[in-house]
């Protein structure tokens, strides 16, 4: 879990927005940090990224039509982009299934990765002077990827598996270092389920965790992030416990890559608990999985903030400028003149009046339309979209960066939709509240003071569980 920051509500301009105190705000993490995206070089890049947030406020919901599949999906990884150095000797290749050589005509058989003899080509990292975790590669039944505390201060370790294709029936594969996977650059959705165990019995104790998939050109990455804080009930267990991350890659990179992290930031978390990878699956997931979809709620910001409010994080970042632009109907974030890290969001209100209930057995997710004021793509700052759970001990959110040809973020043409998914029966009896985010690099030659970013309508929508 992560430090102590609890979001501090801003008032943004106009002056209709609701300083609400959320009702059983726990403590939100401003250090849900690096985001990374290792290549198989020694060198990533990995985002800060402070976390979960609340969410939203409803305008009673038109039939709305549901637009789980949003055109341009985003890709991204954060923008703050410290160089990761490896520690460990990556293994050459996984030995995985389907076979290591990618062929023509991918498989939809799930890719399996088990660590039985070693580490099937996962490596770790570090990050930046964080002092890093004792890694290790359990063998034999049951095989692990371990990452073992030595501190509950600032402490962040990685493992990064081997690089994935999407290859469409029929076409040959790009990069032959790859494990092809069967699907449609933009629009098939996967499912990556991983199994983490621990050695510390309590979970309230367990070090903050993430699944991730990071977009080979950084511009996009999406995140399950789980905190033990409040009564730690989403925690690994001693026997495992499984994750599954489902996600619509980048529509701009073929290319991508898992990650398994280990966050110690909070000193009463455990400063020796081990977290330990078992076991991943990783598989498309069918054309049909949201057939069936119904909208829950809309937020179009016409007339009002639909109960939308500012957050920032305190001390540890400074804070950019609100603003709700009625004109429009958008809720807007200007990056500030503060020459450091920024971070801010919009986010509605913890009230059960205001947001979706989780219900078992359902899949829920959102789509975004974030508009831009700033002319040049390279310039507009990295944001995130995030899906929470009241508790904020599970949140999955999609991270988007403008890095290279920063050709998946949204321009002055139009809106552009994002859309993410939150994990399956997790939370239930809880509200499922979303989050919009802009993080800031100081560091970074193209922030644009003045720039803003805009939330213009979200949509959260349900379906079948798969």
């Amino acid at each position: 879990m992560t430090p102590t920051d609890t979001p501090t509500t801003t008032t943004a301009t106009p002056t209709d927005t609701p300083t609400a105190t959320p009702t059983e705000t726990p403590t939100v993490t401003p250090t849900d940090v690096p985001t990374s995206t290792p290549t198989p070089t020694p060198t990533a890049t990995i985002s800060p990224t402070p976390t979960d947030t609340p969410t939203s406020t409803p305008t009673p919901t038109p039939t709305a039509t549901i637009s789980p599949t949003p055109t341009d999906t985003p890709t991204s990884t954060p923008t703050p982009t410290p160089t990761l150095t490896p520690t460990g000797t990556p293994t050459a290749t996984p030995t995985v299934t389907p076979s290591d050589t990618p062929t023509p005509t991918p498989t939809s058989t799930p890719i399996e990765f088990d660590f039985v003899d070693d580490t099937e080509g996962w490596q770790s990292f570090s990050f930046l002077d964080f002092p890093p975790p004792t890694f290790g590669n359990r063998t034999g039944e049951p095989g692990t990827l371990d990452m073992t505390a030595n501190t509950n201060v600032n402490q962040v370790g990685i493992w990064q598996s081997p690089a994935f294709e999407i290859v469409a029936p029929g076409e040959p594969a790009r990069d032959a270092d790859a494990i092809p996977l069967m699907g449609t650059i933009g629009s098939t959705i996967f499912s990556s389920t991983y199994t983490v165990m621990t050695d510390e019995p309590d979970q309230v104790l367990v070090p903050q965790i993430r699944v991730r998939t990071t977009a080979d050109n950084s511009q996009q990455s999406e995140v399950l992030s789980i905190e033990s804080h409040y009564d730690g009930a989403f925690s690994p267990t001693v026997a495992g416990r499984d994750y599954t991350l489902l996600f619509r890659p980048s529509a701009t990179s073929p290319i991508f890559r898992f990650q398994f992290d280990m966050l110690n930031f909070y000193p009463l978390d455990s400063a020796t608990a081990t977290v330990m990878l078992d076991y991943v699956t990783i598989q498309p997931m069918p054309s049909t999985l949201l057939d069936g979809a119904t909208s829950e709620r809309v937020y179009d910001f016409v007339g009002d903030q639909d109960g939308w409010n500012s957050f920032t994080m305190g001390s540890n970042f400074s804070e950019p400028a609100f603003a709700y632009d009625s004109a429009n109907s958008r809720l807007g974030i200007e990056i500030a003149d503060t020459g450091d890290f920024q971070f801010g969001f919009w986010g509605s209100t913890i009230d059960p009046a205001n947001n979706v209930p989780i219900v078992a057995d359902r899949l829920y997710g959102a789509v975004y339309s974030v508009g831009t004021n700033i002319a040049d793509p390279d310039q507009v700052p990295e944001f995130r979209l995030r899906l929470n759970e009241s508790l904020f001990r599970v949140s999955q959110y999609t991270n988007i960066a403008s890095t290279g040809t920063a050709d998946n973020v949204p321009t002055t043409d139009g809106p552009k939709d994002y859309m993410v998914f939150f994990p399956v029966n997790m939370g239930v009896g809880r509200e499922l509240l979303c989050s919009f985010d802009l993080l800031t690099d100081p560091s970074a030659d193209n922030v644009l003071v003045g720039g803003s970013i805009f939330v213009e309508r979200v949509e959260v929508f349900s379906a079948p569980a798969p």
